[in-house]
């Protein structure tokens, strides 16, 4: 059986990431769940803006979204199974270090089933 999709949506800023900030409504699960999911993604901001400045570095012109999927684990909540499932920029480097990023992460209040999410990650250079 296919564990259901959590998509989040919106947008939201903090340095040169950009992370979805208000859930889906009608996406099946409780909000402290989303809110859940969004939290340990916002603690995960400024390792992927370090994954993306090592990006610009390689191509000063490297910007997009990069949507990620993940399965947090039941009884655990780990975020396991991570994957790109569509990205703007061209780096499989990036992709290797968000995926690696995203791997550390755990929700707080983990669920008793699995929580398979998609999650746009934005990433734009600041100096515009």
């Amino acid at each position: 059986m296919k564990s259901p999709v959590l998509l989040l949506c919106g947008v939201g800023a903090m340095a040169s990431v950009f992370l979805s900030l208000d859930a889906c409504s009608g996406s099946g699960f409780g909000k402290p769940t989303r809110d859940d999911v969004q939290a340990q993604m916002t603690v995960a901001q400024p390792k992927l803006a370090t994954c993306y400045a090592a990006a610009l570095k390689r191509n000063r012109k490297a910007e997009g979204t990069v949507l990620v999927s993940f399965v947090a684990k039941a009884n655990t909540g780990k975020f396991e199974d991570i994957a790109i499932v569509r990205s703007d920029i061209s780096d499989p480097d990036l992709d290797k270090c968000v995926i690696a990023e995203l791997g550390t992460l755990t929700l707080s209040k983990p669920t008793k089933s699995h929580l398979a999410v998609e999650y746009p990650v934005s990433f734009t250079a600041e100096d515009k």
